[in-house]
């Protein structure tokens, strides 16, 4: 009955499908910086890692099983990325990252926060707008706090904005179940309306969503009193999703985003465009945290300088930095310019054969092959003439070639690294190098280059809990972590590090740090993975007893 009365009462859905702008096409932007800088200091506080792989593995499915034609692209939020969206027009916006009552949160493409408050965004929106037209037909901010960032994309005319309360903080579970539903509804042809409330329903119903009535009132349509019985999509059903070659071998969604080069690609334009070229990178490893600020200065050394050394004791994260900064400066190839391609080189123990074939210099050597920088048909047989050859291919492109563990080099090629680094800065232009080790160099100049060293320390108090609790056997939910962490580190010992000598800590904090690996974390998780029962319920009780006393 009631779709007869719409019928009745207004043209139907087919014929209010919104026109202009881009047509059947998804932009998702994903915020994610490292740190902000308080207002007046220098002083930088971490941000923690919001999990945006998942909600991009999500989104990649719930448009592969809609098999609709429908372009879904990725990129970084940035002010630049988001003005490059309006410029070339598209449909659909979709923002994703934390959440502030007065501000959208952008990256500021070196891995900071810039802030974008609500009036600023909608002059930026208004004046970059084509002709006065509205510059999406569609917004969803997924982001708590973002009722005010709503407003300011209706105010600059987006007809149907879709945001979260005020005053809510919006669980990830909760935000994943209406994601996929809303979508997943929308990309087949369902009005904004429909689409919104069976969002709702989906959180409402989501056993993994707790609270879930309280959740699902946290999702708003704006403007509230505005006609959203409106299709954004009249897409045609396709035999597979994406088009083109991508049905046999669909790669993560994070080597999709990372591959977006100067401009933003649609999934399928990125798969075709793949090559050799994009050389694998580790994956970082699980349970990777605490290690933002770390990030953000060894970073913003790579971006400013050719040789950074990543230097710090056995078990500490040297490896685990390098491997994290590389994916995320690989996500992030739209505006960190300065670093087209990554070479990862993982050095290792070898034998006195093996040292002969160079155990650095041979594994970049067949990268460089592999990615066609070097002809396959070249016969290398010794160092040199292999050298000769990298430094050629990489005269004039930037890259960033890591090298890992190069503690592990021994006999000749300890003497072989300061010489090739030399070669290397004087014979290309813009190659970068990362290198992680258990000293510096000490070399003071490698081709009019200078070694710039960063000392990789302990985690704090917080973050040794945090990545213990994540790995404990006898942690298991969210709410136990949280509630390991209330119980562990007051809240004015959080920074506090083992090897404090300043009196902020307390003997308390020491305690417990060192039960738990004093703040290393390869000794943490063994902690963690070693832990008795007993010896965990001991630890909570003595914890919680001096938490009373303190």
């Amino acid at each position: 009955a009631r779709d007869s009365s719409h019928a009745l009462s207004k043209p139907s859905t087919e014929d209010r499908t919104l026109s202009g702008i881009q047509g059947n096409q998804i932009t998702v932007l994903f915020s994610a910086p490292l740190v902000w800088k308080k207002t007046g200091t220098d002083l930088l506080v971490p941000i923690e890692m919001l999990d945006l792989e998942t909600e991009r593995e999500l989104l990649w499915q719930c448009f592969k099983e809609a098999s609709v034609n429908i372009d879904l692209f990725f990129d970084n939020a940035t002010t630049d990325r988001l003005r490059t969206v309006m410029t070339k027009g598209c449909g659909c916006l979709h923002y994703s990252g934390h959440g502030s009552p007065d501000y959208l949160i952008f990256e500021d493409g070196k891995g900071g926060l810039h802030w974008l408050g609500s009036e600023k965004l909608k002059k930026f929106i208004t004046e970059g707008a084509k002709n006065n037209e509205p510059p999406f037909r569609f917004v969803f901010v997924s982001a708590c706090y973002s009722f005010l960032t709503g407003e300011a994309f209706v105010d600059a005319g987006v007809p149907h904005v879709v945001c979260c309360q005020q005053e809510a903080q919006l669980a990830d579970s909760a935000a994943l179940a209406f994601t996929r539903a809303f979508y997943l509804a929308l990309a087949i042809g369902r009005t904004v309306k429909d689409s919104f409330e069976l969002g709702r329903q989906a959180v409402e119903f989501a056993p993994s969503v707790p609270n879930s009535d309280l959740e699902m009132k946290k999702f708003v349509l704006l403007p509230k009193d505005g006609d959203h019985d409106v299709r954004i999509f009249d897409a045609k059903s396709i035999p597979v999703w994406p088009r083109k070659n991508a049905a046999n071998s669909v790669p993560s969604l994070r080597n999709i985003y990372s591959r977006a080069q100067s401009m933003i690609l649609a999934p399928e334009d990125l798969l075709q465009s793949h090559s050799s070229s994009d050389q694998p990178l580790p994956t970082p490893p699980q349970g990777f945290l605490g290690r933002e600020t770390d990030m953000y200065h060894v970073l913003n050394a790579v971006l400013d300088r050719r040789f950074v050394n990543v230097v710090g004791k056995t078990g500490i994260g040297r490896s685990s930095l390098a491997s994290s900064l590389c994916q995320y400066i690989n996500d992030r190839k739209t505006t960190m310019i300065e670093i087209e391609t990554i070479f990862y080189i993982r050095a290792r123990k070898s034998s006195e054969k093996e040292r002969n074939d160079g155990s650095f210099i041979t594994p970049l050597y067949n990268q460089l092959v592999a990615s066609g920088k070097i002809s396959s048909s070249i016969d290398c047989t010794t160092l040199d003439e292999k050298g000769t050859h990298i430094f050629k291919s990489l005269n004039k492109l930037k890259a960033l070639i890591v090298l890992e563990r190069a503690e592990v080099l021994s006999g000749d090629e300890i003497q072989e690294l300061p010489l090739f680094l030399r070669d290397l800065f004087e014979k290309t232009q813009k190659v970068r190098v990362l290198m992680t080790s258990k000293s510096k160099l000490g070399v003071s100049l490698l081709g009019n280059v200078g070694e710039h060293v960063y000392n990789l320390g302990q985690l704090n108090f917080k973050n040794t809990v945090r990545l213990f609790a994540h790995f404990c056997q006898h942690v298991h939910t969210g709410e136990e972590r949280r509630k390991v962490l209330e119980d562990l580190v007051p809240d004015d010992q959080q920074l506090v590090c083992h090897s404090d000598e300043s009196g902020i800590i307390t003997s308390r904090s020491r305690e417990i740090l060192e039960i738990l690996g004093t703040g290393v974390p390869a000794r943490i998780m063994e902690q963690a993975h070693q832990i008795k029962k007993e010896d965990y319920d001991k630890l909570m009780e003595i914890a919680r007893r001096q938490c009373l006393a303190y």
